[in-house]
């Protein structure tokens, strides 16, 4: 990776700990993205701010869904490509119905 790049993801990971975001769960979303679902470091960083877009759509804390993202490293490997988007319906359903994103 780029110097460039590494100063990208240390400036988005310092952005998103000021929304409560742990650098631990932001680190490991973006190993999900980059070695789990073949993102570049750019697509990763968009994919971590897409997260936020859909936390606040949904009302459910930025950190609170970082975590899950991160957590839910199996599933989103089998969907490769379709995994965030995936993920984002699955973060709506967990909303919807109440139930912890897992048992979903």
């Amino acid at each position: 990776m780029s110097g460039e790049m590494q100063a990208n993801l240390a400036k988005e990971a310092a952005l998103m700990a000021e929304l409560g975001v742990s650098n631990s769960d932001y680190a490991k979303g973006i190993e999900v993205s980059m070695k789990s679902m073949g993102m570049s470091g750019d697509e990763a960083a968009d994919n971590m701010r897409q997260l936020r877009a859909t936390s606040i759509d949904l009302g459910i804390p930025i950190s609170q869904l970082t975590k899950n993202f991160g957590e839910q490293t199996n599933m989103l490997a089998k969907l490769g490509e379709t995994g965030v988007d995936s993920f984002n319906e699955l973060a709506r359903v967990s909303k919807i119905t109440g139930m912890d994103m897992n048992k979903l």
